[in-house]
C-alpha cells in the first residue's frame, strides 16, 4: 500500500467534527459518516494499485506544486480562519492526486486535485490525454466512471457543457474528425500527443460547396455555396446543418425542411419530406425555412451533381487532432482573467456550486481540478474567480472551466473519488480523460 502524504495548514487537532460531514451515509453521526466516507475512497483508491504491477519512480515535479506549510494544532472549535487538510499519494509514475479539505468563515469547501507530468523523467511510461464519449452517436451520454473504464484510463474527469437532447455543446474534435462545432468564439482546449495542449479562443466556420459535375473543372465546387450553422445537431430556424453518421442513420424531415443525402461527395437524393438517409460513407445537410426555400430553387434550376463539406478553422488550432470547447477561461499567461460575460454564459452556469476545470503550468503538466459543492455541511462550492484563484495557486498559467455542477466528477482507476451534487453520477456525453502510451525506451 501506498500511503497518503498529510499536511494541514493552520488546523485544528484532528478530530471527528474537523472533517466535512457526509450526508446519506450515517444520518446519526455525520462526522463520523465523513471520515468513514474518505477512507474508504481512499482505500478503494488504493487497493486497486496494490494489485497492479509496481510503477517506475515518479519523476521529481519541476512546477509548483500546492502550498504545504505546517502549523502546530491548537485547541477550539469551528474555525473563524482558514483551516486546511491536504492528503496527496501518486497514483502512478508522473500522476498524483491531492485532496484538500478547507475550512473558513464561509464554510467548508473539498477539493480534488491531479497533477500530471505526461513525460515522467527516469521512467518508460508515457501518458496522453485524451478525448472519450459516451458512445459513437453525438445523442448518447455515459457517467465519467462508465467511460473511463471503458478507455481504461488512470484519470478522468468530465468534459464540456450538453444540450437538453444530449448533444455536445462547443467544439468536439476527436482524432482528426469534428463532430461539433465551436459556439459564440468560447475557449476551447485543444490538445495531442505531437503538439502538447493549447488554451484559446475558438472559431470555425462550416460550408457546404456543390458543384454541377463530378469532375473538378477550372473552378470546381463553386456553383452553389451554403454556410453551415450546425453539424451534428438540429437546424436553427432558417438556417442549415450537418449530420454525419455520428448523429446516426437517418433523420425525419419537418414540414420546412428539405433534406440533400452525399455519399462519396456524390449527391444521390434530394428530399423535401419523409425520412432522409445518413450514409456511413457520407453526410446529409438538412436546410429549413428560408434557407431551405434557397436551396430549393437552386436545384431546381441547377441540380448539382457533386458536393464537398469544409470546416474552416485558424492555423494555429488546425494542427490539433482533439478540441473540446468549455469554457470561460480562467487564467491566461499565469494571469486571472475569467471571460463568461464576453462569452455569454447563462446566469446558472456562473453561480457558485460544484466546479470543474483543466489546465497547463508552465512545464507542460497538465492538471485537473474538481470541486464539491451545493451542500453547506460538506462542500460549499466556488466561483469561478475562486476557481481561477484555486489554479493559480497551483502554478497553473492557462486555465479553463468545464461544465460543472451535477455534472462534476473525477476518477482514479475507474474510481470515483468525488461526491457529484446530484447523490449520482450525471451522464454526460465526454470527458478527459489520460492513458498510457506505449514507448520503446525511456
Amino acid at each position: 500500500m501506498i500511503p497518503f502524504k498529510t499536511t494541514t495548514i493552520d488546523a485544528l487537532q484532528t478530530t471527528a467534527s474537523e472533517i466535512p460531514s457526509a450526508k446519506k451515509i450515517m444520518p446519526i453521526n455525520k462526522t463520523i459518516a465523513a471520515e468513514l466516507y474518505h477512507g474508504l475512497v481512499l482505500i478503494s483508491l488504493v487497493a486497486p494499485l496494490a494489485a497492479a504491477p509496481a510503477q517506475p519512480k515518479p519523476a521529481s515535479s519541476k512546477s509548483p506544486s500546492p502550498v504545504r506549510t505546517s502549523a502546530a494544532p491548537v485547541q477550539g472549535t469551528f474555525p473563524t480562519r482558514v483551516t486546511e487538510e491536504q492528503f496527496s499519494r501518486t497514483v502512478a509514475s508522473g500522476i498524483e492526486l491531492t485532496t484538500i479539505t478547507r475550512r473558513d468563515a464561509n464554510g467548508p469547501l473539498q477539493l480534488f486535485v491531479t497533477r500530471v507530468n505526461l513525460r515522467p523523467e527516469n521512467s518508460d511510461v508515457r501518458w496522453k490525454l485524451r478525448l472519450a464519449t459516451a458512445d459513437y452517436s453525438v445523442l448518447k451520454r455515459a457517467t465519467v466512471t462508465a467511460m473511463s473504464k471503458k478507455q481504461n484510463a488512470v484519470v478522468a474527469i468530465n468534459g464540456g457543457y450538453f444540450a437538453f437532447g444530449g448533444a455536445a455543446l462547443g467544439a468536439v474534435k476527436m482524432d482528426g474528425e469534428w463532430i461539433r462545432l465551436p459556439i459564440k468564439n468560447r475557449t476551447s482546449l485543444g490538445f495531442d500527443e505531437k503538439n502538447g495542449a493549447h488554451i484559446g479562443n475558438l472559431k470555425a466556420s462550416a460550408t457546404v460547396f456543390f458543384n454541377e459535375s463530378l469532375v473538378s473543372g477550372p473552378r470546381p465546387f463553386d456553383s452553389i455555396r451554403v454556410d453551415i450553422d450546425n453539424l451534428n445537431g438540429y437546424a436553427p430556424e432558417n438556417g442549415t446543418c450537418v449530420l454525419t453518421p455520428r448523429f446516426g442513420n437517418s433523420y425525419k424531415l419537418r414540414e420546412d425542411e428539405m433534406a440533400v443525402e452525399v455519399e462519396n461527395n456524390a449527391i444521390f437524393a434530394h428530399k423535401t419530406a419523409g425520412i432522409a438517409s445518413i450514409s456511413a460513407k457520407g453526410w446529409t445537410l438538412i436546410a429549413r425555412g428560408t434557407a431551405r426555400a434557397t436551396l430549393h430553387q437552386s436545384f431546381a434550376e441547377t441540380p448539382p451533381r457533386a458536393a464537398k463539406f469544409q470546416i474552416s478553422a485558424p492555423a494555429s488550432w488546425q494542427k490539433f487532432s482533439n478540441i473540446l470547447g468549455a469554457g470561460p477561461r480562467l487564467l491566461r499567461n499565469g494571469k486571472i482573467e475569467t471571460t463568461e460575460t464576453i462569452e455569454g454564459f447563462r446566469p446558472d452556469v456562473l453561480a457558485r456550486g460544484p466546479r470543474s476545470a483543466v489546465g497547463v503550468d508552465a512545464a507542460g503538466q497538465v492538471w485537473l481540478l474538481a470541486a464539491d459543492g451545493r451542500d453547506p455541511e460538506y462542500s460549499r462550492g466556488l466561483t469561478l474567480s475562486e476557481l481561477a484563484a484555486e489554479m493559480k495557486k497551483l502554478g497553473v498559467v492557462e486555465a479553463i472551466c468545464l461544465d460543472g455542477g451535477g455534472s462534476t466528477a473525477m476518477t482514479i482507476n475507474g474510481i470515483l473519488v468525488n461526491r457529484p451534487s446530484d447523490g449520482k453520477e450525471r451522464r454526460v456525453p465526454n470527458a478527459l480523460i489520460v492513458t498510457a502510451v506505449e514507448t520503446s525506451g525511456k
